[in-house]
């Protein structure tokens, strides 16, 4: 008689669980033909990432078409010192209740991370450690030009892979309790990058097939998936231009991907099928194994199973943060490659801002 009622349930239920780990920063447009995206700066204040908030609304409303809107959580994993003042901006330009935009900040380093992971006493994890320890003046040079070499390419995609992937294990728990509370579980978990100016991706509500996760694919060859459901860095791509169709302009060998001059010397120019980590939707049973604990993943650098799945035809032996995240899939699912009915590409439309004047939303759009 004594007990307290448990609360009810939410309404709506949890549709969409939307993690968005990593840095708080505004994309810059390219000057040049073609437009795209020449950088990021870092969200001073919150009056800087208000106009990108408005542009991630248009898109998260694409996803949430046919769904409710107030079924959507947002999830905000950072270590920006304005987190708290920009989640609260958030969910004023979204529309969401504060209660449904959480903020969690982000305790570990980088190079706190990769050393946590990659501890052991291998020539390897030993190499890597003794590059970090120079990773301030690494940075300062490759700003002001100088090429990285190998070992410090590796480090760098290392403390972006486990940076972004740690935080969005720090999802987990939080979107735990928001289906405690609710007393259902959400349909989905999306990962999102919350600096990349996306503008139309898939209503959520269309992806019936609870056995498949879905991201954009990168370095795919035209025989692996079409052009549409590619994934194009067209900052790294001197002088693309792109259309406003499904078909741009440029070809996967234009990628940034092992077939450019720029990374032909460390990588071979073999087809591969990586799974591009800036954006990826998966049922919530599949999030559970592939999307929560991608942080866990064993130190790239020495373990043999890593190794196998980076070295071979999946990802060509390129030694990116999204290879890491193909091999960690792969791992998961206990097969060698990527594929099957547990994996589907996706297209997504993205854009910057003052790109090509007289585009009707203002910027450049490519298909990825």
């Amino acid at each position: 008689r004594n007990a307290r009622a448990a609360p009810p349930p939410l309404h709506p239920p949890p549709f969409a669980a939307l993690c968005m780990p990593g840095a708080l920063r505004v994309p810059v447009a390219a000057e040049r033909k073609g437009g795209g995206v020449s950088g990021f700066l870092p969200a001073r204040n919150t009056s800087m990432l208000e106009p990108h908030w408005e542009t991630l609304k248009t898109f998260v409303r694409s996803l949430m078409i046919g769904a409710d809107w107030h079924g959507l959580h947002v999830i905000v994993i950072s270590d920006s010192p304005i987190l708290a003042d920009a989640t609260t901006v958030l969910a004023g330009t979204w529309g969401l209740p504060p209660a449904q935009v959480h903020a969690v900040s982000a305790l570990a380093t980088p190079d706190e991370l990769v050393e946590q992971r990659c501890n052991d006493s291998s020539p390897a994890s030993q190499e890597l450690r003794f590059t970090l320890e120079s990773m301030p003046l690494v940075k300062q040079q490759v700003y002001r030009g100088r090429r990285p070499t190998m070992a410090e390419t590796t480090a760098l995609h290392l403390r972006s892979y486990f940076a972004q992937w740690s935080k969005m294990d720090a999802c987990a728990p939080v979107i735990q309790r928001i289906e405690a509370r609710a007393r259902a579980p959400f349909r989905f978990v999306v990962k999102m990058r919350p600096d990349y100016p996306f503008r139309r991706g898939p209503a959520l509500a269309s992806l019936q097939d609870e056995k498949v996760m879905y991201s954009r694919w990168r370095c795919a060859d035209s025989h692996a998936v079409p052009r549409s459901y590619r994934s194009y860095q067209t900052h790294s791509i001197k002088g693309a231009v792109f259309s406003t169709g499904p078909d741009p302009v440029v070809d996967s060998e234009q990628q940034g991907c092992a077939q450019s001059r720029r990374e032909a010397e460390y990588w071979p120019g073999t087809p591969a099928s990586i799974l591009d980590d800036m954006f990826v939707v998966a049922p919530r049973k599949l999030a559970a194994i592939f999307l929560l604990n991608a942080g866990s993943l064993p130190c790239p650098v020495s373990d043999a199973r890593v190794l196998a799945l980076v070295n071979s035809s999946q990802c060509g032996g390129r030694a990116w943060a999204e290879c890491w995240f193909t091999a960690h899939v792969a791992m998961q699912m206990r097969v060698p490659r990527v594929g099957g009915s547990f994996v589907g590409p996706i297209p997504v439309m993205w854009g910057t801002q003052g790109g090509v004047s007289g585009n009707p939303v203002h910027g450049v759009l490519g298909w990825g």
